[in-house]
């Protein structure tokens, strides 16, 4: 079989389908499933449309996403430590490691977010079995997760996906703006391309496909563009 020429892209958007958020629509993951499939076998497909069906199905997923991530902190807080005390037990000197670690206040959640020090006194080896733990610490820590989201927090859950896609929807409105005044601002073909790349970028991060625009950003590009409209205009008369 050959390689797909946008090997990358599509090895992106089955990493997104592989990882759906529970509760995650049936239809539109039968929908994912069909797309990705005709990604791996249609070779003729371009880049641009591969990225326009990654961000299709990105923003789908984002409110289940958003709300499931909040459920996930909560039980990363409550229960890594006791995930991550039971993983380690089969290794005495990380065991041990763990338990002074442990001792001087700090938890398991640190070594997610880069507590580089934390193993600056483990040996190569055990590094290599505290990066297998923490493997092992986060699938249970996403299996504990979708059972709560799932169970008893589903009701919770649910309200708090209602609430990502309300936002999404008031995103999804002021980039529908923001195209308008890139259409509105073809007489200056620079600032179109500007905003119409800037609304691609905050579409981009609301797939998951690079850092996440926040509702504050979108609203302040709005508010930039007849600052950047003068700018340009002034420019323009300079060079003359």
């Amino acid at each position: 079989m050959h390689s797909h020429p946008f090997h990358y892209s599509v090895s992106f958007f089955e990493q997104l389908y592989h990882d759906l958020p529970p509760l995650f629509p049936k239809a539109d993951r039968e929908a994912m499933q069909n797309a990705r499939e005709h990604m791996q076998h249609n070779h003729s497909l371009t880049a641009e449309e591969i990225e326009h069906t990654t961000v299709v199905f990105g923003m789908k997923i984002w409110p289940y996403r958003r709300a499931f991530e909040e459920f996930y902190e909560k039980v990363e807080q409550r229960r890594a430590d006791e995930f991550f005390e039971a993983h380690a037990r089969p290794h005495p000197a990380l065991a041990t490691w763990w338990k002074e670690w442990r001792g001087q206040g700090h938890h398991a959640a640190a070594l997610f977010r880069g507590a580089a020090a934390a193993w600056s006194s483990l040996s190569s080896e055990e590094r290599a079995a505290l990066c297998d733990v923490c493997v092992s610490v986060k699938q249970d820590l996403k299996h504990a997760a979708t059972a709560l989201v799932s169970g008893q927090e589903r009701a919770a859950y649910e309200k708090r996906v209602v609430e990502f896609t309300v936002l999404q929807e008031a995103i999804q409105e002021r980039l529908g703006r923001l195209r308008e005044l890139a259409d509105d601002a073809q007489e200056h073909p620079r600032l179109a391309t500007e905003i119409r790349q800037a609304v691609r970028d905050f579409e981009k991060g609301l797939a998951f496909m690079q850092p996440h625009t926040t509702f504050e950003e979108v609203c302040h590009l709005e508010a930039r563009v007849p600052v950047r409209r003068k700018v340009i205009l002034e420019s323009a008369k300079g060079g003359r």
